[in-house]
């Protein structure tokens, strides 16, 4: 770039396609967060009625089993296996769930672009100074801002709901398993909606506000674009690619006014 010249043009395709190979692509972490959450609710909806019910049914014939069970030798250790199993039986299909989106996710956003070389070290980005510059610069401002509404949104309804659901929780030392099964899908299925409406939200700003960032990064100045320019007309594989198109041009033409003539 030219001494003293601003970077003021928007990049050119050359530019936008040669950051796409280095990696720098416009991908929203939270738009990734997002596809995982939906998958893991839409899992957990499936799968949850299902293993409450189990696990509720489960702990009724342990509790009516307790009269005849040593609780210190047998009965601790069933409950704890009956819990852990349960949590796992919830708790695998839900993770994997939500890796797989946020993954997919991943995969389209950057157009299935694979880049080996970038599991290699670089060693430059210890450079001390970098960090500091890193740390102060306007995207990690952004990004604790959004940390910090992100954190007052979620707590806000989710709030209401843990209270509304603590309200109801006084009776129900009187329901019946099957009640108490359906009671926790209501309020984990709230929760659910609260939160993927928040993220919903932030999705939609993280999205503007990656785009923008990365173009003011890709940004070039005028002495940037002559020179790509001239490189592009010195370099072979473009003059051959222009010839093609002025040659399919040139058909294109022929075959129009031929079949002019013809009519």
């Amino acid at each position: 770039m030219a001494e003293g010249e601003d970077r003021t043009e928007a990049p050119t395709g050359r530019k936008l396609e040669e950051a796409r190979k280095e990696g720098n692509i416009a991908q929203s972490k939270e738009l990734h967060l997002l596809s995982g959450l939906v998958c893991a609710a839409l899992c957990l909806t499936m799968t949850f009625p299902h293993a409450a019910s189990d696990f509720v049914r489960k702990m009724g014939a342990f509790i009516s089993d307790s009269g005849t069970v040593d609780t210190a030798s047998a009965g601790i250790p069933a409950l704890f296996h009956l819990g852990t199993t349960s949590f796992i039986a919830l708790a695998l299909p839900v993770l994997a769930a939500a890796a797989a989106g946020s993954l997919a996710t991943s995969l389209l956003q950057s157009g299935f672009l694979i880049r080996p070389e970038a599991l290699i070290p670089n060693f430059g980005k210890l450079n001390p100074l970098k960090g500091v510059k890193r740390i102060f610069g306007a995207n990690n401002l952004v990004e604790a801002i959004k940390s910090i509404g992100k954190l007052v949104c979620f707590c806000i309804p989710l709030y209401g709901i843990i209270h509304l659901t603590l309200t109801k929780a006084e009776d129900a030392t009187v329901w019946r398993p099957e009640r108490l099964a359906t009671e926790l899908f209501s309020f984990s299925l709230h929760a659910i909606w609260a939160v993927l409406i928040v993220q919903t939200l932030f999705v939609v700003l993280d999205e503007a506000w990656t785009r923008y960032h990365r173009m003011q990064g890709l940004r070039m100045s005028r002495h940037d674009i002559k020179e790509e320019t001239k490189q592009s007309d010195s370099d072979p594989h473009v003059k051959a690619r222009q010839k093609q198109i002025r040659l399919r041009n040139s058909r294109k033409r022929l075959r129009e006014a031929v079949s002019n003539t013809n009519r």
